[in-house]
């Protein structure tokens, strides 16, 4: 629901994904709320295979920013090797098993947002 930008955090020296809710998201009391939930939850994650919160402001995220390229884009150019494709599949298993440790329920998992490094 947000849009995601490569910003450089000038304090820290690194460069961090941002997260935006767009005005005409943000208008909307029922989308504003699901994204300032979204911060208390991505904050309460530490695993390797989840990205880190660095900061929140009004209507706007700082993420760790992932290299990479997205599983969809992978995807896109053919059948993943069986190996790597379990490979990927422990580890989202993984992390998605932290997550719903910690009572956070992803409603978002596809392609699009898993990350390859």
């Amino acid at each position: 629901m947000g849009e995601v930008y490569r910003a450089r955090d000038t304090r820290l020296g690194r460069t961090v994904a941002v997260k935006v809710l767009p005005d005409h998201i943000a208008g909307r009391e029922d989308a504003r709320g699901r994204f300032e939930r979204e911060a208390p939850a991505v904050a309460s994650l530490n695993h390797p295979h989840i990205c880190t919160l660095h900061d929140i402001g009004p209507n706007y995220m700082v993420l760790e920013l992932i290299e990479g390229e997205t599983l969809a884009a992978r995807i896109e150019k053919g059948a993943l090797p069986l190996e790597q494709a379990l490979k990927l599949a422990v580890q989202i298993a993984d992390a998605l098993d932290r997550a719903h440790q910690a009572g956070v329920t992803h409603r978002d998992v596809k392609p699009q947002n898993i990350m390859l490094t």
